[in-house]
């Protein structure tokens, strides 16, 4: 090995070792090179944990959490995981890094390595710095979100028909195993398109297409998990969750589930949401 790759070799490895730090969290204290910079505060639940991040004058500075966006599509029954920072003038980021979650020691990596914190205090350029390159929801989740907002535009959308008092046609079509639209876990489902007759002789040769449901199940013996009917323009308008709720979105709100709860008939019970939202206008 040749003297110019031995020199580079060894300035390498003493530039890792000058700039490795060693972060711990001991009784709290966030300890860095064993100096103490702050605390931390544990708070939340299980399912949304969050840290309060004190500096050495025992104010809070910080609040990492785990954090939650409900889609606008399907209201709460959605929800975007993310985890956000707020800093104590009231200004917040979601954070970006992947393989964050809300632990101690992943926090205190997090303030060390964006240089948030240290035995002096905030560092209130650092704070600026990194307001200044992030979103207040993760990035991420903020394009789930424009996306979302654009297929909203077409929630009034409703195709022109003779009549909606004609008879509705439905057509059923097995879809591959894929995840729930709803929850994002593995699911069964088949879609049903949605047709209206236009003509009062039940003619299903002469049909216009208004829009689609998909049915949602497993092979758990727990029977169907959602009925979901959308508008041709692919925007969520009602949910059955057998056998507890039925809601209408946009915005949402319980609808009268007695006429779905003694329905088996998958058929029959999409037919019954979409004349439903037929007469009130809204497919």
């Amino acid at each position: 090995m040749n003297k110019v790759l031995l020199v580079f070799m060894a300035f390498f490895m003493m530039s890792i070792s000058s700039n490795a730090q060693e972060i711990k969290v001991k009784k709290g204290n966030i300890l860095v090179d064993k100096v103490k910079i702050g605390s931390l505060e544990k708070g939340g639940s299980m399912l949304l944990r969050s840290y309060a991040v004190k500096d050495n004058n025992d104010s809070t500075v910080f609040v990492l959490k785990k954090d939650m966006a409900n889609s606008l599509l399907y209201a709460d029954d959605k929800t975007y995981v993310y985890y956000s920072v707020t800093f104590s003038d009231g200004r917040k980021i979601g954070i970006e890094d992947d393989k964050f979650v809300a632990k101690k020691d992943k926090v205190a990596k997090y303030l060390v390595d964006n240089k948030l914190l240290d035995e002096n205090g905030v560092n209130q350029s650092s704070i600026d710095e990194l307001i200044s390159k992030s979103d207040t929801v993760k990035k991420s989740v903020n394009e789930i979100l424009k996306q979302e907002l654009q297929t909203l535009s077409n929630k009034d959308y409703i195709v022109a028909r003779p009549s909606i008092d004609y008879p509705i046609y439905i057509e059923a079509e097995k879809m591959n195993p894929d995840n729930s639209v709803i929850s994002g876990f593995s699911t069964k489902s088949y879609k049903y398109n949605i047709f209206q007759l236009r003509n009062d002789k039940n003619d299903v040769r002469d049909k216009v297409y208004i829009g689609y449901a998909y049915r949602e199940y497993n092979d758990d013996g727990f029977g169907d998990k959602n009925y979901i009917i959308y508008n041709s323009k692919d925007v969520p308008l009602a949910k059955w969750s057998p056998p507890f709720r039925y809601v209408e979105y946009g915005p949402k709100k319980k609808k009268d589930k007695s006429v779905l709860e003694s329905e088996k008939n998958a058929k029959t019970i999409v037919t019954i949401m979409a004349t439903s939202l037929i007469k009130e206008h809204k497919l």
